[in-house]
């Protein structure tokens, strides 16, 4: 089977959010006798929302960001008989932050919810939740000098712990003239290792991250 999520918005009520699930051979054949709604005890308008499946524990990860009350909540979706737990509140924005949901990484027996931390209308840090610890923490990731922004390019687990490819951009005549791309590498207990260039395989070979840029040299990593 595989999940679809959406929203139905309404611009005099609150939003809503559903999931389903379907089969692979046969599209008619669907998980749910219905959709379930995701935010059923707590409509509201809805910002962005993230999925993953956690393998083997049959239940799906969701994440987003409820702007009437300006938070980010997660729940868990039984992925067979499609119950629904409470939502569980990650991150409120801050004074000099808004807050929204950018990845769930299913790691080693937990799950990270990454999360974007924006500025001005731009990502400039981002932060995490560890479902085994249930606490939020700032990745030790900053902007290299001359870039405006960063988005999340992709993430997985490794080993025990994960890694998020991030992408650095500059855009300061209007468009993107150049990007950056690094690897931040967490640890189970949300330390993290900074920003690397590779990662080391279990097999002994090494993955090397290169990016090229509309501007400049290729740069040693």
């Amino acid at each position: 089977f595989f999940y679809v999520t959406y929203a139905q918005i309404n611009t005099n009520s609150p939003d809503k959010i559903f999931i389903q699930g379907f089969s692979t051979v046969n599209p008619k054949l669907t998980v749910f006798t219905s959709p379930v709604q995701l935010n059923a005890n707590n409509p509201a308008e809805i910002h962005q929302l993230v999925c993953a499946k956690q393998p083997g524990l049959d239940s799906i990860v969701c994440a987003y960001r409820v702007e009437t009350l300006a938070k980010v909540v997660y729940v868990t979706i039984a992925s067979d008989t499609g119950e629904v737990s409470s939502e569980t509140t990650i991150v409120t924005d801050s004074a000099n932050y808004r807050f929204l949901p950018d990845y769930i990484t299913i790691a080693d027996g937990y799950f990270a919810v990454i999360l974007d931390q924006v500025s001005d209308g731009r990502i400039k840090k981002f932060s995490v939740q560890l479902s085994s610890s249930n606490e939020t923490i700032t990745l030790p990731f900053n902007l290299d000098e001359g870039f405006t922004y960063a988005n999340i390019s992709a993430s997985a687990f490794y080993y025990d712990g994960w890694f998020a490819v991030i992408k650095n951009t500059d855009d300061t005549i209007g468009q993107p003239i150049r990007t950056q791309e690094v690897v931040q590498l967490v640890n189970p207990d949300g330390s993290a290792n900074g920003v690397m260039q590779g990662l080391l395989m279990s097999d002994g070979s090494y993955w090397m991250l290169c990016a090229d840029s509309g501007v400049g040299d290729w740069q040693k990593g």
